[in-house]
């Protein structure tokens, strides 16, 4: 048996729309079945270094707890992301993809003006409430208040996918920069110094803006 979603299209809807990191389907079917399958969570890159993602003490910490978390069983369809917006999980069904044959976003963040939005494309995180008493549940949610609800908007975020590296290995640095009126920055390069905390030696590097989409 089949039923459907019906999101609307109606001009009321417009600024919710506007607001979102992503762009919903118009139109959502899904399957009833007995016996239906769950869908795995899958930390993202970038989410495994997010401060709405870190319910661990470390980033190894973290990455084995949302590897433990229970998965999901619905989410919606989703069109495509838009340029400003970052993945922090995805979904490990590998049926359930977007465009390009690109894995599902499940949670999204994007800036908009001095604030920010967090989107989450499926309503099981109830599900978390389970382990390990509510843990990790808890440890989410209050991430997430603080993160969208900030005593001070920050205009420089550092993002490098970890907190500890192999020497010799690869680390790859992102920065978010915004301007005073919290619009993205718009320059070439952005400088960046990296400084040893034992020795104080300094390395400045430089980052090459990216385009966005």
């Amino acid at each position: 048996k089949n039923t459907s979603l019906n999101l609307g299209t109606s001009n009321d809807l417009g600024s919710l729309r506007d607001l979102l990191p992503v762009i919903v389907s118009a139109r959502e079917t899904m399957d009833l079945v007995s016996e239906p399958k769950v869908q795995p969570l899958v930390l993202t890159a970038y989410g495994l270094d997010h401060p709405i993602m870190r319910v661990g003490d470390s980033t190894g910490q973290t990455q084995r707890l949302w590897e433990s978390m229970p998965g999901t069983y619905w989410s919606h369809a989703l069109l495509k992301l838009k340029p400003s917006s970052r993945v922090l999980l995805e979904n490990g069904n590998a049926g359930k993809r977007m465009e390009k044959n690109v894995a599902e976003p499940l949670v999204v963040t994007q800036p908009l003006g001095r604030g920010r939005v967090l989107y989450l494309n499926f309503d099981e995180t109830w599900r978390w409430r389970f382990m390990e008493d509510a843990r990790q549940y808890r440890a989410f949610w209050s991430n997430a208040m603080r993160y969208l609800a900030p005593s001070g908007a920050r205009q420089v975020i550092i993002s490098t996918g970890g907190d500890r590296f192999d020497a010799g290995s690869r680390i790859d640095v992102e920065v978010e920069a915004y301007d005073d009126d919290y619009l993205p920055l718009k320059a070439a390069i952005f400088p960046l110094a990296m400084i040893d905390k034992q020795t104080g030696s300094r390395q400045e590097i430089v980052l090459q803006a990216v385009a966005p989409g």
